[in-house]
């Protein structure tokens, strides 16, 4: 049911006690169930989930009224598509699926209906709270607030769902990949210390890429909508078809003030993202190895709250999180914040502890965070993103986060990453931020990409050429 300021409320349960697929879900995990979802085929209880495939029943919700919906719910969807009834001999499962639709308009005014859904959003939310009760939740806010979640850190599958997925692929031609992080790099993109030296010296402004990983993702995601013939040319793909990313932070040194922009996965597993194992590098260790402690940071900027950003904004210290950069305040967009508090588990880790130490500082729009650093809104990949803009008196050189993946991405700003918050709005600041950086001769920093992390962009036709900077430690000279 459409609102006007709030999500659409909707209701989307199965008439059993759970959903089938939590019994699936917990077959590939090979865990056992709760008491009462489930009889096994002589009528009695069972936690064993696989009995289902011995005759075993899942329960209807609700006692006798369960069963009655559950009863009609299989008329109504097998007698309507043909596909037939569970019990009978001609049933054929997964096609029999029923979508009806009400015409609100032809009841009352749509924006009338969507004010009452509202009020009716804000009456149930204001109601008195049982002691304990924090927050009352309206039908659909879960759901709403997992997906978020989801588009954040990813979705977590375990290896039985993930190998039927990559099976259902292969039945269809399609050739599916997935975000892999690497212990390790190619060792051709390492030096004896093992990590990148791309830097950029500005004069009294020092820039250094800080390698958090190495990983690989799908260039069918990072390209949207674009067909793997269109993106492939000049891109270096490996065996599974993937290409390959980096995740770096930003050292800004102006003068020895040291700001970091965004933090990396940092100590992610058991929270984050649940494809981000243990890696030999990380911001932290990287850091050091630019002779830079983590109390010796000053400022650090987000710019947008995903996993691979933020992260690393706490550390793990005798059982609790607490700001990994000690000394240091952090700096996001309001917008940004608002979305991540919706996620509890990353605001609880990456951000509570900020708060409690009162390093958090939340900015609304364009803001100048010093003399030589300020913070370019560029929405789209998330709600509240933003890039990074450094000035010396020569050049100014935008770190632009998730704006682009890959230079691929400033060539040609329609393909977008298919994850994004909102592919319209991500375009319009890539093409806001293109021309930007042609009228300024400016430099563009492009943290995930591992061939082409610093270029400068110049006109193609009616298109872009981003230009790669010279790699290992590259000079300004006007």
């Amino acid at each position: 049911m459409p609102a006007l300021s709030h999500p659409p409320v909707f209701l989307d349960f199965a008439t059993a006690v759970v959903a089938q697929g939590k019994i699936q879900a917990a077959i590939d995990k090979g865990s056992s169930i709760p008491e009462g979802w489930m009889l096994d085929a002589s009528g009695s209880p069972t936690t064993d989930p696989t009995e289902q495939r011995r005759g075993g029943v899942m329960l209807t919700f609700g006692k006798h009224k369960g069963y009655c919906l559950s009863f009609l719910v299989e008329i109504l969807s097998g007698g309507l598509t043909g596909a037939s009834c569970g019990p009978l001999p001609a049933y054929r499962p997964d096609y029999a699926t029923v979508m009806m639709a009400v015409n609100i308009a032809a009841f009352q005014p749509l924006d009338e209906f969507r004010q009452l859904v509202d009020e009716m959003i804000a009456a149930t939310k204001a109601s008195a709270r049982a002691p304990g009760v924090e927050e009352i939740l309206v039908p659909g806010e879960p759901e709403w607030r997992r997906r978020e979640v989801r588009l954040r850190l990813g979705v977590d599958i375990p290896e039985p769902a993930w190998q039927r997925i990559v099976e259902a692929g292969a039945r269809c031609g399609v050739v599916v990949t997935v975000w892999r992080w690497a212990n390790d790099g190619p060792e051709s993109r390492e030096n004896e210390g093992g990590m990148m030296s791309d830097s950029l010296d500005l004069g009294t402004i020092k820039l250094d890429l800080v390698l958090d990983r190495y990983g690989e993702v799908d260039g069918n995601q990072v390209f949207c909508p674009a067909t793997q013939e269109e993106w492939s040319p000049g891109l270096d793909l490996n065996e599974r078809g993937a290409l390959r990313v980096m995740s770096n932070a930003l050292l800004i040194n102006a003068d020895g003030q040291l700001t970091l922009v965004d933090t990396g996965w940092g100590e992610a597993i058991g929270w984050g993202d649940a494809q981000a194992p243990q890696h030999t590098h990380g911001v932290l260790n990287s850091l050091a190895r630019l002779g830079v402690a983590a109390q010796d940071i000053q400022r650090v900027i987000l710019t947008h709250a995903h996993g691979d950003h933020v992260c690393g904004n706490t550390i793990q210290r005798d059982g609790r999180w607490v700001s990994a950069f000690p000394r240091a305040e952090y700096v996001i967009q309001r917008t940004e914040a608002e979305a991540a508090r919706r996620d509890e588990e990353t605001w609880r880790v990456a951000f509570e502890p900020l708060t409690e130490s009162r390093q958090l500082r939340t900015i609304s729009g364009w803001s100048e965070i010093g003399p030589t650093v300020a913070c370019w809104p560029t929405p789209g990949h998330t709600i509240g993103h933003q890039s990074v803009l450094i000035r010396s008196s020569q050049r100014q050189v935008l770190f632009v986060g998730d704006l682009a993946v890959l230079a691929k991405n400033m060539e040609r700003l329609e393909w977008g990453h298919s994850w994004a918050w909102s592919l319209d709005a991500d375009r319009t600041s890539r093409r806001e931020v293109a021309e930007w950086a042609i009228a300024n001769r400016s430099v563009l920093i492009i943290g995930h990409d591992p061939e082409r992390p610093m270029v400068s962009l110049e006109r193609a036709g009616e298109g872009y050429r981003a230009v790669p900077l010279p790699r290992r430690g590259i000079t300004q000279e006007g």
